[in-house]
């Protein structure tokens, strides 16, 4: 079992928080690159496709995190306080947070993936097109990757010794409407 970070010294402490980041960038980066070597090898139309539909992207995934964010803070909060009842609650409110989300995104984000193109000056249809089925794609996607981004806020929290409890959801028809307490101990 590791040391606390409160008793460590000041830069070893932030190191230890701050090297799975670090490596977590890099990865990302890593796989970005990759994607786009891998879609630029379909040909130039689909990577100036994705290349076009890359900001408006990462908006729509920043979007689907805003649950996963909350959830990872609350849930630290609570692994510190000592208050591990509370997390089966912050993981619901942050699912239904990503859900809502998306689903609101996908209505008003729709129709205004033809137009983004469009003003984007993309000539060829042939890419437009392409980067608009990509992103009519990533809107259906978009709910599935809010409650992944949201269960992984859950447990990651910053000790990984401690357990993590984990709802499935929330059952209208049990009593009270309290969550199912499907709990897991992460090791």
């Amino acid at each position: 079992m590791s040391a606390p970070l409160l008793k460590l010294p000041i830069p070893v402490a932030l190191w230890r928080l701050a090297w799975p980041l670090i490596a977590i960038g890099l990865l990302k980066t890593g796989m970005y690159l990759l994607d786009a070597y891998w879609i630029g090898t379909l040909g130039d139309r689909e990577l100036a496709a994705i290349g076009g539909a890359a900001f408006a992207w990462w908006i729509l995934w920043m979007i689907a995190e805003l649950g996963a964010h909350g959830v990872q803070s609350k849930v630290a909060h609570c692994v510190g306080a000592d208050n591990t009842k509370a997390i089966a609650s912050w993981f619901t409110q942050g699912l239904y947070l990503g859900l809502f989300a998306s689903l609101l995104t996908a209505i008003v984000a729709w129709p205004l993936i033809g137009p983004y193109f469009t003003l984007l000056g993309l000539s060829d249809a042939h890419t437009a097109q392409a980067g608009q089925d990509f992103l009519s794609a990533t809107l259906i996607g978009q709910s599935a990757f809010a409650v992944h981004a949201t269960t992984e806020g859950a447990i990651g929290h910053p000790s990984p010794a401690q357990p993590t409890y984990l709802t499935a959801g929330r059952s209208w028809r049990s009593s009270g409407n309290r969550p199912l307490a499907a709990t897991a101990r992460i090791p």
